[in-house]
């Protein structure tokens, strides 16, 4: 038996020796647990033909929904074969496109399709380099949900990811955190949940810092001018910030913690060690918002040969059959990865349910496939927060903009388009108002069609929030 399945056989989440279940019980049955989301991005879209399900009876020029919960793991996507445990709690939402980015300017398609995919907003060119002109959802949704004594979010990055793709604001790009160590002092040393501090600074050391530089504003405050005490202001705001967060932290009371793995350095290693940790802040609320910006798989972590992914089959998932099914295998590596942080959560007790319950998962990335495509961008959402799970649903590509793509009249049942999916903005604004975000709209709110036609890309997808599949 591998070693993955003998520890899922004992109940211990992606093979983590954290059990978050030692918890105390008053950290995890709360009278009404927060919300949370996390972000699960990942690189170069997918092969649609692997990741869909669709029944040949189904249309693909309008709009339909079918439910999960009755298939069998055959009838189930190659790609996403490893979340068949998992379809009562997912919706998949095929149909989508960023078509505001295929209309930005820029011809630099994964770096357009970062900033996009969750901002919603145009880019801004900065020395060539686009970056985003607004914040991404999790930081709105970050800002409603966040603790002022608390992280308001948590950036996580594994592999060799590329640029950020979470943001501030505008041209305020967010680093990740590649490190499990890092993370690991950042969330359990420093805080003294671990009774350690490994060279690092104690809450209280820090708290005492703080007082000393408060003193110290106090006494500069009646020698400064006037536009140099309204820069001293703003500073003694942020020092205020910060031990207010310092000293929630420090008052934290989570019983169990993670142990940090020995080995570590791999893709797999690295992403295994955050998702205990992960679990852990979220039920412990020290945040309530994480971004997991997934890096690009190799040939080693997909098919266990060495080699590059990208050049060799991410580009020719159009014509070569064997880079399509590369590229489903790929998706469904990262499908696996979703299912174990999906199987911690779930395995935390909250309220009356588990932590799980409590927490939006959406996976999406920065293209619709490999070859550099923004059309049939992929989304899967799991867990709870209003959105009624358990469902496919289809939207018929009906958006007068012909994105850059190969001619697919070749594949049995997709006859080639000169159109788009729904454009992705309503699908940003539809996860922050699940999320308790009162927004009606994204940055990019119209844009002109091929033949001059407006195209709207407010409100949001009304079909997520209704009812559900059977």
């Amino acid at each position: 038996m591998k070693r993955r399945t003998f520890l899922k056989s004992l109940g211990l989440a992606s093979g983590s020796l954290f059990l978050p279940s030692l918890l105390p019980r008053h950290a995890l049955a709360q009278a009404a647990p927060p919300k949370r989301l996390i972000i699960f991005f990942t690189q170069h879209g997918t092969w649609h033909e692997g990741w869909k399900i669709h029944p040949e009876e189904k249309s693909y020029d309008g709009f339909w929904e079918m439910s999960l919960k009755g298939l069998s793991e055959e009838e189930f996507s190659p790609a996403l074969r490893p979340l068949h445990a998992w379809r009562d709690r997912m919706v998949m939402v095929d149909g989508l496109g960023l078509v505001s980015a295929e209309l930005d300017q820029s011809n630099l398609r994964h770096e357009k399709g970062e900033v996009h995919a969750l901002t919603g907003a145009n880019i801004s060119m900065v020395s060539g380099v686009p970056l985003g002109s607004a914040p991404s959802i999790d930081q709105r949704i970050a800002s409603a949900l966040a603790r002022p004594d608390r992280w308001k979010s948590l950036e996580l990055g594994v592999g060799e990811p590329p640029l950020s793709v979470i943001y501030g604001g505008d041209k305020q790009i967010l680093p990740y955190e590649l490190s499990p160590e890092n993370l690991y002092r950042r969330l359990f040393e420093t805080t003294g949940l671990t009774g350690t501090t490994l060279g690092g600074t104690s809450s209280v050391g820090r708290g005492r810092v703080l007082e000393r530089i408060r003193e110290q504003t106090r006494l500069l405050q009646g020698r400064l001018s006037q536009e140099d005490a309204a820069k001293l202001e703003v500073h003694r705001g942020i020092l205020e910030t910060i031990e207010t967060r310092v000293v929630g932290l420090s008052s934290l009371s989570c019983g169990e913690i993670p142990a940090l793995p020995t080995e570590l350095g791999s893709y797999e290693q690295d992403f295994q060690a955050f998702i205990p940790m992960i679990t852990s802040a979220l039920a412990c609320d020290m945040t309530r918002v994480v971004s997991l910006h997934m890096g690009q798989l190799s040939k080693q972590e997909v098919l266990g040969v060495p080699g590059d992914l990208h050049d060799e089959h991410a580009h020719s998932v159009y014509v070569n059959p064997e880079s399509a099914d590369v590229m489903t295998k790929y998706t469904a590596v990262h499908a696996q990865h979703v299912a174990d942080l999906l199987t911690a959560l779930d395995s935390v007790p909250e309220g009356n349910g588990t932590l799980l319950d409590n927490t939006m998962v959406a996976w999406l990335g920065e293209l619709g496939d490999g070859s550099h495509g923004f059309d049939r961008w992929p989304v899967v959402l799991f867990g709870g927060q209003g959105i009624a799970p358990g469902r496919v649903l289809h939207y018929p590509r009906e958006t007068p903009v012909q994105g850059q793509a190969w001619d697919d009249s070749s594949f049995p049942g997709l006859p080639g388009y000169d159109t788009m999916g729904v454009p992705h903005q309503k699908l940003l604004t539809s996860i922050c108002q699940a999320m308790g975000v009162e927004i009606d709209r994204m940055p990019v709110e119209t844009l002109r069609g091929k033949n001059g036609e407006t195209i709207d890309c407010t409100g949001i997808l009304n079909e997520l929030f209704q009812g559900g599949a059977g």
